[in-house]
């Protein structure tokens, strides 16, 4: 996805990006990690240290815990413009 579709998609979805200009917006950006990922791609574990926070432009993150027997739970899902709890309290909490 290039870059001013990016921008384009962030401004729609994310309501604080709505009044940066490009310049600003692409200097941000500049210093994110923009990431394609593949379905099925883990982006994080429980085990990982909160350094990011996902600004979903395109698919869905799924949300999930694997309990002791090796079964997973699927706690929620993230879609475009919504924000992950777990990560916001990871990152705000410093857990």
């Amino acid at each position: 996805m290039d870059r001013a579709t990016i921008r384009e998609r962030l401004r729609a979805l994310y309501p604080a990006f709505e009044t940066l200009d490009d310049a600003r917006l692409e200097r941000l950006l500049e210093e994110s990690l923009v990431l394609d990922m593949k379905a099925g791609a883990v982006l994080f574990d429980e085990e990982s240290p909160c350094q990011a926070f996902p600004l979903l432009v395109e698919g869905t993150i799924r949300v999930s815990k694997a309990g002791s027997s090796g079964r997973e739970l699927q706690l929620y899902r993230v879609v475009p413009g919504e924000a992950c709890i777990l990560t916001t309290r990871c990152l705000l909490g410093n857990v």
